[in-house]
């Protein structure tokens, strides 16, 4: 298990279990299940290996090419100002719980207020989440985003 602590608190990667011998692959698997962790408020606080499963894949992403993607890049930008950063959370927190009543319960905010910063990231993105693929893409680009931001911290705390 790798557990980091920053400001907004400790995210912890888990690797698998094992003998003496395995601990080395442990430690690497909890390293890269680490990357998929958020350092945010709002985020997947503990990952553990085994749970990726095919998300694991993403890890593989070139980091540099993940923060040049125009989507990523676009969140990035709208997360830049304080009630964008509030917007951008708050669909991370949605696409963890799944639901706009939870959202808004583990957020502790209105339901509507959750509805209003969901609807301000469709607007800015050109995405409607009522249609699958494109909630997908939404989901898929908050994880690859989570990825390049936790593997620069984890960059800077020497882990990678």
């Amino acid at each position: 298990m790798v557990n980091v602590g920053t400001a907004s608190g400790p995210w912890v990667g888990i690797g698998s279990v094992g003998n003496a011998f395995s601990a080395s692959t442990s430690w690497h698997e909890a390293v890269r299940a680490l990357r998929f962790a958020s350092s945010t408020g709002f985020g997947r606080r503990v990952v553990a290996y085994e749970r990726l499963s095919s998300l694991d894949l993403l890890a593989d992403l070139p980091i540099d090419r993940v923060r040049r993607n125009r989507d990523v890049a676009r969140i990035n930008e709208i997360a830049s100002s304080p009630a964008g950063d509030l917007d951008v959370q708050t669909a991370e927190a949605f696409f963890v719980y799944g639901s706009l009543r939870r959202t808004a319960a583990e957020l502790h905010v209105h339901h509507s207020t959750v509805a209003a910063r969901l609807a301000r990231v469709q607007a800015a993105m050109g995405w409607n989440f009522e249609d699958p693929v494109e909630r997908f893409l939404c989901a898929l680009v908050l994880i690859v985003r989570r990825i390049a931001m936790s593997s620069a911290e984890l960059a800077d705390a020497d882990l990678l």
